[in-house]
């Protein structure tokens, strides 16, 4: 994720500060899966705390900032959000495969 937000700002000062949608719409989507986890579940879970009371807020303001100021295209917006819903995808799919990879060694071990 950190190199993601990296990459952002990074095109951001290179060729459109539009491109920081994708670092504050990162930040957001985390922070609301690691919300609605911890809901579904009725139980912390790690990064709650920082989702929280650091990409909420942080993300939240920065896209305000970034939309406001008109700085991001609509196809920036919609890049930013893609990106970051693909990215928290693939982490859900591969922690899936892992946990079904290790709950196979389990009952192979028994």
């Amino acid at each position: 994720m950190w190199g993601v937000i990296f990459v952002s700002i990074l095109l951001c000062r290179f060729f459109s500060p539009g491109y920081g949608t994708i670092a504050t719409d990162l930040c957001l989507v985390n922070a609301l899966t690691h919300a609605q986890l911890a809901v579904r579940r009725r139980e912390y879970n790690p990064g709650l705390w920082t989702a929280a009371f650091l990409f909420l807020p942080l993300g939240g303001a920065g896209l305000y900032i970034v939309s406001r100021l008109g700085h991001a295209t609509i196809a920036q917006q919609t890049a930013g959000a893609l990106v970051a819903i693909a990215i928290h995808a693939g982490i859900v799919v591969y922690v899936q495969r892992r946990k079904t990879m290790l709950a196979a060694n389990n009952v192979a071990a028994c």
